[in-house]
């Protein structure tokens, strides 16, 4: 029951702490209620927001003494329109891991030069030909022609200067909805996974527990990415590590719970099926209702331990009612009792031998009525009506 609190009083830096540091663990994280692990996700992905998006963003406004005089002194006169880009020159900016390269008459930029400049340590990349662009930033990758954009120019995005701030929570509010429903459709397919790895194991875990574990395998890959984000160079092949991570984490977690589960340790949330809770160290187990040293079990009502009823020494057991020395059995009111010897009903009893209407009674040998050659006066054969055939 301790261990059950204890869980219930992890907080959040808490929950980080053990997801990160202590695999082994992971049974407890996946004990946590679904209000709290959601709650948890929520308060996660908004912080990771905050480092791959908002503090970027504030830091190019501090930096750079106001992004409308960034985007004045910085961007170039062009045009879109009918589905292409129109500019007079072309333009270039590269600082830190930071590449911008704009030209007009280029049709289309391919994405192997993402991959050659992603080499030389750029890590956000923004790439505009005639009829497409290509924007790269920290592992995704996104490339697309003008058509649907509409058009529009220098002088217009001027205008919309003013509003930026505005545009810009509205942007975040979008990404973090994007944000927060990826990560847990991301752990729907972990935990697809996860069902194959207990499956080898030789483990059965409710899904809900498997999906638990995946929502915080995912926690180290994304501190990891948002350290990535603030570096100055690019770690090489950053997505693919932290799937892999992830995967890793996963797999320590159910072999964790196995572990836990064959222990009889593995405890759940309050409920069935898991050991230390109602039912048992599993459904009806030990040290719980129905399981032993608890109602129903050794020790407890209907169990199999003195002093309890429907039990030995207990009532309709040895030594108590209805059992041995009690009524209806041995030793008591109607056992060795009545209909039984030496008492009412019994051997040496009423309709028992040397009682009425018994072997040694009226209507027996050596009784009035009789004779010796074992018949009465009246000729009928000796004894009880109800023992001597006539």
């Amino acid at each position: 029951m301790s261990n059950i609190q204890n869980e219930e009083k992890k907080g959040f830096f808490s929950q980080i702490k053990t997801a990160v540091a202590k695999p082994s663990e992971y049974p407890s994280l996946s004990r946590l209620g679904g209000g709290r692990a959601a709650g948890f996700v929520f308060l996660f992905t908004f912080l990771y927001m905050l480092v791959i998006l908002v503090i970027p963003y504030v830091f190019t406004m501090i930096t750079s003494h106001g992004f409308q005089d960034y985007v004045t002194e910085y961007l170039p006169d062009f045009t879109i329109s009918a589905g292409k880009l129109h500019m007079d020159d072309t333009f270039r900016y590269y600082s830190g891991d930071v590449y911008v390269y704009a030209d007009s008459n280029t049709e289309y930029f391919e994405e192997d030069m993402v991959h050659v400049l992603r080499e030389e340590g750029y890590r956000k990349i923004a790439l505009f030909a005639r009829s497409n662009f290509i924007m790269y930033s920290d592992g995704s990758l996104q490339s697309s022609s003008y058509y649907g954009i509409g058009s529009f120019s220098r002088a217009d995005i001027l205008r919309f200067l003013p509003y930026l701030h505005l545009i810009m929570v509205i942007v975040a509010v979008v990404f973090y909805i994007f944000l927060f429903a990826g990560y847990f459709f991301s752990a729907l397919i972990y935990g697809v996974l996860g069902i194959i790895v207990q499956s080898i194991m030789r483990i059965t875990l409710p899904f809900g527990v498997i999906y638990k574990l995946a929502l915080y395998s995912m926690v180290t890959p994304h501190l990891l990415k948002a350290v990535n984000s603030l570096l100055p160079f690019n770690i090489p092949q950053i997505t693919w590590i932290c799937r892999l991570i992830t995967c890793l984490y996963l797999v320590f977690g159910v072999k964790y719970c196995k572990d836990q589960f064959a222990a009889g340790q593995f405890t759940g949330q309050g409920g069935p099926y898991y050991g230390a809770n109602p039912y048992g160290n599993a459904p009806y187990g030990n040290g719980n209702p129905y399981g032993g040293s608890a109602p129903y079990g050794n020790g407890n009502p209907y169990g199999n331990e003195n002093g309890n009823p429907y039990s030995g020494s207990a009532p309709y057991g040895n030594g108590n009612p209805y059992g041995n020395g009690n009524p209806d059995n041995g030793n008591a009111p109607y056992g060795n009792a009545p209909g039984s010897s030496q008492n009412p009903y019994g051997g040496n009893a009423p309709y028992g031998s040397g009682n009425t209407y018994s072997g040694n009674s009226p209507y027996n040998n050596a009784n009035p009525q009789t004779s010796a050659d074992g018949r009465n006066p009246n000729g009928q054969p000796s004894g009880n009506p109800w023992d001597n055939p006539q």
